[in-house]
């Protein structure tokens, strides 16, 4: 199998969304290796160079909120905000709120 080389920064991300985050799903969807796919997303701050982990998201409750609001979905609302469904998912339980909440205008006290 062939791999391919020079992804592009748009490629990696519109896949690496679709992937919910994934970095082998998306270099086998890209035919790409896995340590290009990683270079990019260190390159545009996705990705820890140290610990090749994804960088904690610390966007506020509002920053979520209004994507979700807009899309209805967190996979949409993820995809707005050039993060995975599972990270966004992870910060709403960190921040306390679920996407219900968010829909109906309320939060936990």
């Amino acid at each position: 199998m062939l791999m391919r080389t020079n992804v592009s920064i748009q490629e990696v991300m519109v896949v690496f969304s679709e992937k919910d985050g994934d970095v082998q799903a998306t270099a086998r969807a890209l035919n790409c290796a896995v340590g290009e796919v990683e270079g990019v997303l260190i390159e545009i701050g996705l990705l820890d160079k140290k610990s090749k982990t994804r960088k904690m998201c610390t966007l506020s409750i509002e920053e979520c909120a209004e994507p979700i609001r807009e899309t209805g979905t967190l996979r949409e609302a993820a995809k707005l905000l050039g993060i995975s469904k599972p990270t966004l998912k992870h910060r709403l339980k960190k921040l306390g709120v679920t996407r219900t909440e968010i829909l109906k205008g309320k939060r936990r006290s």
